[in-house]
């Protein structure tokens, strides 16, 4: 799995096995900057240029 931000806000999960979006998280404001996915994949950190970082658990994708 590979995690994108993007300057629309979004952060976007890809299935590379199968080459596709598996999931899109909205929360931030103002464009997302960084991401980080954990190694088992069950968690993300993003951050923003709305100031925020935000921890995403897998619940929540």
């Amino acid at each position: 799995m590979i995690a994108s931000g993007s300057d629309d806000c979004t952060i976007k999960l890809w299935d590379t096995q199968r080459q596709i979006e598996i999931a899109e998280l909205k929360g931030h404001t103002k464009g997302v900057t960084s991401v980080s996915l954990s190694s088992d994949g069950q968690s993300l950190v993003s951050g923003s240029k709305d100031k925020t970082i935000t921890l995403w658990e897998r619940s929540s994708v």
